[in-house]
């Protein structure tokens, strides 16, 4: 790592719903080697090793933040119109109950799977206008945009199905000719058209060419069509039109053969806008179903292979070695609304939980992010054994997009021990910390704790900065002979300078995370030793 220079942009933890962001800085352009503190107190018990306390530039400059990561297109990358036939022969009976309650409950499952910030959706419908009298002549020209693309909230669409009544004629071709001209602003956006029907055309119209026209437009317009409990000849009718519309026609037999077969004309649909937004589905895959089938991950950036639903949880396992700091960055790039007594609630969201490497959760160690698109957040480990960490991606609140995009980033931080930082170096003597010379070192996570050893045989005292402000630590000086504490300073953030005292035969200068466990902070800092003003 000499000469690299690392930022970490770090979420620690979560209180009282705060998301909180860091950022740390690594710098390593020379070293000296430290030997364990013997007989020292540690917080936890760890093998002795060698640590890195990196010199830096007394004129460094003041680190900077990163930039901040690309916002996703948040506009929708297709635009679907659903043709919802309405017609008079929807009222009849189909497994104890109409064609038309079977329709709105797959409309429902439209509204569910598709994202709407990828997907928007507008709903036409025909024959449904009871007022008018029940005749070619009144009945044919009803059809309607009921619910257009720029107002098609997701309570307004399924409030409009709702409200729909089977009644009048089958105008396919007509509505197949407007829905084109529905979707003629949007000819970047793969424009489709979905018709789902249970019978044809009955007002004279030609709807197979009316498909091939709008297929041959030249803005890549497609028709698909759901046919349901179809006669030969209405199926023949309606797959003719799919084929000539440039679309796929699915064959629905039977109440549940609707729902499965829209299934697979949304699964054409969400490929489509993979295809068409690869960046927003970046390497996806599956995780296991527990800790013990997590799937291993090496650094870079993934999404999920399908939607999480609240409650389901997908387990991933990441190699580390010894004082290696792990990063899992999380974005949002969809998230659908629904509504609860009145009140818009979060139906999408993004939450990872850290595991050590025996499966036990690490309490405050996880990342939750709720209707922030486009922001990032994230969450840590620090190993200290170089046994590897898990994590798990789900929440029992919210469902988990698969475009929800995360990061993980594994780089080594140098110092990892608790209060073994400090003592007699490799040569047996006593390693000095140059008055004047600027050192940096780390904070947080797994490592609680740094430990110096100075001979201060004058007045000196220690500077120490913090890159993130807001990190809490102390300062305690222990006489190195003797071990009795000489002097502690506590309720210090961000930066400070603190008096050395004198001591013969030399001081242990321990340096403590100071916040609350559930933040689980983590910082680089900067510190010197120079003679007292």
């Amino acid at each position: 790592m000499d000469g690299e220079i690392t930022t970490y942009l770090q979420f620690t933890g979560r209180r009282l719903g705060a998301l909180r962001y860091f950022f740390m800085l690594l710098l390593a352009p020379l070293m000296f080697c430290v030997a364990p503190v013997e007989g020292f107190a540690s917080d936890m018990d760890t093998p002795s090793s060698l640590i890195k306390v990196v010199p830096l530039p007394l004129d460094a400059a003041e680190p900077e933040a990163p930039p901040p990561a690309p916002r996703p297109d948040n506009q929708p990358v297709l635009y679907m119109e659903v043709i919802l036939d309405s017609s008079g022969s929807m009222a009849q009976q189909l497994e104890g109950r109409s064609k038309m309650a079977w329709a709105k409950e797959a409309f429902d499952a439209i509204l569910k799977r598709l994202d709407q910030q990828n997907v928007a959706l507008a709903l036409r419908a025909y024959g449904f206008d009871t007022s008018l009298p029940k005749t070619p002549e009144a009945s044919c020209p009803n059809t309607e945009l009921l619910t257009p693309f720029e107002d098609a909230s997701r309570q307004a669409l399924s409030r409009t199905v709702q409200n729909l009544h089977p009644y009048g004629y089958t105008p396919i071709a007509d509505s197949l000719r407007l829905a084109g001209d529905d979707l003629k602003p949007h000819p970047g956006k793969l424009p489709r058209i979905l018709l789902i029907s249970d019978g044809e055309e009955t007002c004279g119209g030609d709807p197979a060419a009316v498909a091939k026209a709008l297929c041959e437009q030249g803005i890549a317009m497609r028709v698909d069509v759901v046919g349901f409990d179809l006669d030969a000849k209405s199926r023949d009718q309606l797959k003719a039109v799919a084929e000539a519309g440039c679309g796929q026609y699915f064959d629905a037999k039977n109440a549940s053969g609707l729902l499965e077969q829209l299934q697979l004309a949304l699964d054409e649909v969400e490929d489509a806008v993979r295809a068409a937004a690869p960046e927003r589905f970046s390497n996806p895959v599956d995780g296991g179903g527990s800790i013990a089938t997590a799937q291993t991950l090496k650094p870079g950036v993934y999404t999920l292979k399908k939607d999480l639903p609240k409650g389901e949880y997908r387990y991933f396992f990441v190699p580390a070695r010894k004082g290696e700091h792990a990063v899992i960055r999380s974005n949002i790039q969809t998230y659908g609304d629904g509504r609860k007594q009145g009140n818009a609630v979060l139906e999408a969201g993004f939450s990872a939980h850290v595991f050590t490497a025996n499966g036990e959760p690490i309490k405050g160690r996880s990342a939750l992010m709720r209707k922030t698109r486009g922001k990032n957040l994230s969450t840590g480990f620090m190993d200290i054994e170089g046994r590897g960490f898990y994590f798990a991606i789900g929440d029992n609140y919210v469902a988990v997009h698969r475009d929800a995009q995360f990061e993980l980033v594994v780089e080594q931080a140098g110092d990892m021990y608790e209060a073994m930082e400090a003592g007699e170096s490799p040569d047996g003597g006593s390693m000095q910390l140059p008055a004047g010379e600027q050192f940096a070192s780390h904070l947080g996570l797994e490592d609680r704790a740094d430990t110096y050893h100075y001979n201060a045989t004058t007045p000196a005292e220690l500077s120490i900065k913090f890159t993130d402000p807001s990190f809490r630590f102390k300062v305690e000086t222990l006489d190195a002979a003797s071990g009795k504490r000489l002097a502690r300073h506590v309720k210090l953030t961000g930066s400070a300078t603190v008096p050395l005292p004198v001591a013969p035969g030399g001081l242990y200068i321990k340096v403590r995370d100071n916040n609350p466990r559930l933040y689980n902070m983590f910082s680089s800092y900067v510190f010197s030793v120079t003679p007292a003003q």
